[in-house]
């Protein structure tokens, strides 16, 4: 009897334990950086909580994008990211908004350096009255150990990305 059906079958045996094998830390990769994507995205709500604009800027990558139904918006330097949060912050408070929370977070990472997410925020008044729901999405980078967002863009609510 030949060896070689043998030999093969090890051979092919061997590469599929490979395949396994990368396919695994693969899935592990995604899922470590799901879970910091996530982490960084909650530290960046609770930022708002401080009503900080250097706070929640520190979360946000430079140059950094807004888009709005009323357009869009590039800011190059840290400095006209807090101008633009502070602005942003004011008018939430004017409409009587004391806080946010993300009510739906999904998370899809692209790539070991990109990711995206759908959320819903909700907001809220005096006496924790909810106040309505916002949808958005965000496209963050990585750069070393640190996501940051790069975009953010307004979304429908019907429309608000759900990664499966």
């Amino acid at each position: 009897m030949s060896s070689r059906p043998t030999g093969m079958i090890c051979k092919l045996g061997l590469a599929v334990l490979v395949g396994l094998l990368f396919w695994n830390s693969e899935t592990a990769m995604a899922e470590d950086e799901t879970a910091a994507v996530k982490r960084e995205m909650q530290a960046y709500i609770a930022a708002y909580a401080t009503g900080e604009a250097t706070k929640i800027a520190e979360h946000l990558n430079e140059p950094y994008m807004v888009v709005l139904p009323s357009g869009a918006q590039s800011f190059a330097t840290r400095k006209e990211i807090e101008a633009f949060i502070s602005t942003y912050i004011r008018d939430l408070k004017s409409k009587g908004i004391t806080r946010l929370e993300f009510a739906e977070m999904h998370i899809k990472v692209l790539t070991q350096n990109i990711a995206m997410v759908g959320a819903v925020s909700t907001r809220y008044g005096e006496g924790d009255k909810q106040m309505g729901n916002a949808g958005w999405t965000y496209l963050l980078t990585k750069t070393g150990d640190v996501w940051k967002q790069a975009v953010v863009t307004a979304t429908a609510l019907d429309n608000v990305l759900r990664f499966e």
